[in-house]
């Protein structure tokens, strides 16, 4: 997950000027301090314009969240076609996936989700107090429901694709998103352990575990 930015559809003006300051508040200050008031300031509008958009600080709280789940799903989908497009090294060959290839779009949805760059974590850490304040808001634990469920869907069908032979590609793909939960909340907390290069060999050890997870309908089966 990367900084929120104008692309002429994104976060920019009114509603969506406002979920940027929500967003804003709690990354620098915490979830606690998110109030009207402190987002009306950071957007530059009064609170009456923010009380427009958002009758209460509940459903400002779940427009931020939605608008940061949907930023992560557009952000998967660019970095994989940038990354099929990029050469392999200063003067070398382009890569041969396509952008559609399951691994390298498992791969770059991992790296986001557990939080491997830097410029990640300043949204990740905004995406876990929503996780936790989810405990005691119904509206922000359903869109998480709903929004891990798709990537529940979405690494099972990827790891069927990755490897078709799999007998349990939804199971593989509960593992895969505990073990990047587990990452992104050690990223978060205990970054020196934690480093960027150690988050990225974890997820590399857990794709390669996941795609072994109940084995292969046939030992012929390919990788």
């Amino acid at each position: 997950m990367r900084a929120m930015t104008d692309d002429g559809s994104g976060i920019t003006g009114g509603r969506s000027r406002i979920l940027e300051a929500v967003v804003d508040v709690i990354a620098d200050e915490g979830i606690d301090r998110a109030s009207v008031r402190a987002v009306a300031q950071r957007a530059g509008v009064s609170i009456g314009a923010v009380q427009h958009h958002f009758r209460t600080k509940a459903q400002m709280l779940e427009g931020a969240m939605a608008q940061l789940t949907a930023l992560f799903e557009a952000q998967a989908r660019d970095d994989a076609a940038a990354g099929a497009e990029a050469p392999d090294s200063p003067g070398g060959s382009a890569r041969q996936d396509s952008p559609g290839d399951p691994l390298l779009v498992l791969r770059t949805m991992c790296i986001g989700l557990a939080l491997v760059d830097e410029e990640s974590r300043r949204l990740g850490g905004v995406w876990l107090d929503f996780v936790a304040t989810s405990r005691v808001n119904e509206g922000l634990a359903g869109i998480h429901r709903s929004a891990w469920a798709r990537l529940r869907g979405l690494f099972a069908y990827l790891i069927s694709e990755i490897e078709p032979g799999h007998t349990g590609p939804e199971s593989a793909a509960d593992l895969l998103l505990a073990s990047l939960d587990g990452i992104a909340v050690s990223r978060m907390t205990e970054p020196q352990y934690m480093t960027a290069e150690r988050a990225q060999r974890l997820v590399e050890a857990a794709l390669v575990a996941v795609r072994a997870v109940e084995g292969r309908r046939s030992s012929g089966a390919q990788s």
